[in-house]
């Protein structure tokens, strides 16, 4: 049974390398990682909490590489797993009794606010005015 575990958080913590490391593959499968990671946070908060603590790392990193990308596609391409996502961090954080878990969910929020601030008021491109030496004469 211990193997098992192992193996299990194992592989949360390669998803979650994956999904950092590679954004543009994550967005295709965004709906199944939260499906996953839910099921981890959901039906075994009494127990487990390698998997969970796994679990809960697996969406910050997935939402970190999502961050990552350029001009808000991620967002922009998720928003029905966002409501998701949000819904799980925050019952997480309110339900959870680890400590490492609950501190995950609250860095993955803290990036959720920035992510939608960045979307909200985009950087101001500046514009190089360049006059010809023409127009000045």
């Amino acid at each position: 049974e211990e193997y098992r575990l192992r193996f299990r958080s194992s592989s949360m913590s390669n998803l979650a390398d994956t999904v950092s490391v590679a954004p543009w593959a994550a967005i295709e499968n965004a709906s199944d990682i939260v499906d996953l990671v839910k099921g981890v946070l959901v039906l075994e908060r009494q127990n487990f909490p390698d998997t969970r603590r796994a679990a809960a790392f697996a969406i910050f990193k997935l939402l970190e590489g999502l961050d990552s990308m350029k001009d808000n596609a991620a967002i922009n391409n998720i928003p029905g797993e966002l409501k998701d996502i949000l819904e799980l961090l925050n019952n997480t954080v309110a339900l959870d009794n680890d400590e490492v878990v609950v501190q995950h969910c609250l860095n993955a929020l803290e990036l959720v606010d920035s992510m939608m601030k960045k979307m909200l008021q985009p950087k101001q491109k500046k514009e190089l005015k360049v006059s010809l030496f023409l127009d000045r004469l």
